[in-house]
């Protein structure tokens, strides 16, 4: 908190220099992006890094985040981070698999191109819709299609509802099937309130980083049934362990929950997974 007030003074009066920067040995460039972006838009980050004679790798954004409205919003979620009990936070969102899903990157002999084999044909998407808490504990379902209201309903009513505790805040972006009333309800009927994201915000949402995580070890699987698929799904899910979720929040920018907890070491529970048919 003394940093970014002292980001926030000097910035506007030109006193941004290396010895500013010299002033805190333990400060990383991604904790100095980080504080940043609590009052600056992208734009403006470049310029400071730049006269600091710092560089980082090129990273792709939303041009959308640089509106007045949403980079507002952005600035306000984070600075409201510091608020949130990390240890209630439910992060939601839905990813994709299929059965042609295949390894990204290969090793072989020099001059050999490495083989891998897929089925050919029309591949029907299995969507994942998920929750990840902080110990890395998961509630998902799976279903084949596309998400809908009526899809997300039934997975708050049978899947996430039972794992929520009173105080939960339950985080999701601002798809329209979150939004329904009803959805809204049985979520608030556990004694949880609901938090939307800013618009064009998924680097805020940690758990795009677990789906990420997920994906990779499906794409190792090669599962290529629906059933393989569904236990490869399950079985990701419970390799994501309260370090992983730990790392994925504080990347995200709520690096203040270092504040209330110990770097966790137990393994997670089992995960809580159902598949749903689309019947």
């Amino acid at each position: 908190m003394d940093l970014r007030r002292h980001i926030e003074e000097t910035q506007d009066e030109g006193k941004w220099t290396q010895e500013v920067v010299a002033k805190q040995p333990d400060l990383t460039l991604a904790e100095i992006k980080q504080r940043l972006e609590l009052a600056y838009t992208i734009p403006a980050i470049h310029q400071v890094l730049a006269k600091l004679g710092l560089t980082y790798k090129k990273t792709l954004h939303a041009a959308e985040q640089n509106r007045p409205d949403v980079a507002k919003a952005r600035r306000e979620w984070k600075r409201g981070q510091d608020g949130f009990d990390p240890a209630r936070l439910v992060f939601i969102d839905e990813s994709g698999a299929k059965t042609n899903m295949t390894r990204l990157h290969g090793r072989s002999p020099k001059d050999e191109r490495p083989v891998c084999h897929a089925p050919h044909g029309h591949w029907c998407t299995t969507t994942m819709i998920s929750s990840v808490r902080l110990d890395g504990t998961t509630a998902c379902m799976t279903i084949e299609g596309a998400t809908n209201t009526e899809v997300f309903q039934a997975y708050v009513r049978k899947v996430l509802v039972p794992s929520l505790r009173p105080g939960d805040i339950v985080v999701m972006d601002n798809l329209d099937a979150h939004k329904n009333e009803l959805t809204l309800a049985l979520i608030e009927q556990t004694g949880a309130e609901v938090r939307f994201l800013p618009a064009y915000a998924p680097d805020l949402n940690p758990i795009e980083m677990m789906w990420s995580k997920v994906k990779g070890l499906l794409h190792k699987a090669q599962a290529r049934n629906h059933s393989d698929l569904f236990a490869a799904i399950a079985s990701a899910l419970n390799a994501v362990t309260p370090s992983d979720a730990l790392g994925w929040c504080t990347h995200c920018g709520y690096s203040f929950i270092l504040k209330y907890t110990s770097r966790p070491s137990s393994p997670m529970s089992v995960p809580h997974v159902a598949q749903v048919n689309a019947g």
